[in-house]
């Protein structure tokens, strides 16, 4: 067998490995990335790509340079197999491609990688201290929750007695999120939302606030074990700038800020459910929740697992039908009078 052919194999063992030992984490990665990759939005939602496995020579330029290849990744992620068929020995039936794009989805030693269901209970004494826990709303209530596990070396333990926070976000930015990080991208190509407030990444600590702007995918992964998966929160841990020392903050090919912004934000004016953080080392995610319109929360340990959710109000199809039926009764009345006064005169 060629050294490639051996690179090969070992790529499909680890990729094996990792479905394996944390299938919700595996899942978790391609189901985000398929999403970006579909978005409208994906030369910006698509950072990082994996541009030395799909590339293409921009001839604009002599064929000397290399431009993202997104069909390519588009269709081999069509073709990918699940992670349960993964963790099988799908892959060795899949083009090389298939192989290189898991491998580089999967061990990008992104903490993402390693979540797990978890119930209401395990999540309790986090979120005991937000404005909006248990929430009131049900149709807030997440279809699942992932915990991520973190090594105790990942500075996990600095955030002991930090605020809690919620950060909504639409499917199509999961991908760079996980990858990247919660990043403050005022005045960049990944901006998405306004900053009425001022620069900087924007947490609520009102579920429902959160919840108001992630706004579904338009296309989700079929192969997804988490269902029709289409909206997520970041429930996050959020220190005060004087608790942290400057650290190394996490990079991305995306992160760059405006030269000279040095935007100050009267505190008097952001919101009282609203948090407004500068620095992104100052951010830690905690908790994942999913919202799927299919798929069955996992029991997770002990204890209660999701209060009961209620189906949400579709009010267009409402009015639709109680139009459609409101018709049918005057038609039938008017029809029951036509009879009637047919039959005595």
């Amino acid at each position: 067998m060629s050294r490639e052919g051996d690179n090969l194999e070992d790529a499909r063992i680890k990729v094996e490995e990792i479905c394996t030992v944390s299938p919700v984490g595996a899942d978790l990665m391609m189901s985000a990335f398929y999403i970006a990759i579909q978005s409208y939005r994906r030369p910006s939602v698509c950072t990082p790509f994996p541009s030395n496995i799909f590339w293409k020579a921009d001839h604009c330029l002599g064929g000397n340079n290399r431009d993202k290849d997104f069909e390519k990744a588009s269709n081999c992620m069509d073709s990918m197999p699940s992670v349960e068929e993964i963790s099988v020995g799908a892959l060795a039936h899949c083009p090389p491609e298939t192989t290189r794009l898991a491998l580089w989805l999967l061990d990008s030693k992104c903490v993402f990688t390693n979540v797990r269901h978890a119930t209401y209970d395990d999540i309790s004494r986090d979120l005991e201290s937000t404005t909006s826990w248990p929430p009131e709303r049900k149709d807030v209530c997440p279809s699942h929750i992932l915990a991520v596990d973190r090594d105790e070396t990942d500075s996990s333990l600095g955030f002991e007695g930090a605020k809690t926070a919620f950060h909504g976000t639409p499917g199509e930015n999961l991908h760079s999120i996980l990858r990247c990080g919660l990043l403050n991208l005022t005045g960049t190509r990944l901006q998405r939302n306004g900053n009425l407030f001022g620069a900087g990444i924007y947490l609520s600590t009102s579920l429902s606030v959160a919840y108001n702007f992630c706004s579904p995918a338009k296309r989700r992964w079929p192969k997804s074990q988490l269902g029709d998966a289409s909206s997520y929160v970041f429930v996050c841990k959020v220190k005060d700038e004087e608790q942290q020392r400057s650290s190394d903050v996490p990079q991305c090919e995306t992160q760059t800020r405006p030269a000279g912004d040095t935007q100050e934000l009267e505190s008097s004016q952001l919101p009282d459910t609203y948090l407004l953080v500068q620095r992104s080392d100052l951010v830690q995610i905690r908790y994942i929740f999913v919202y799927s319109n299919g798929g069955a929360p996992v029991q997770a340990g002990s204890g209660s697992n999701l209060p009961p959710k209620g189906a949400r109000i579709d009010w267009c199809t409402l009015l639709i039908v109680g139009y459609v039926v409101l018709m049918a009764a005057i038609g039938l009345s008017q029809s029951n009078i036509s009879k009637l006064l047919k039959t005595r005169f």
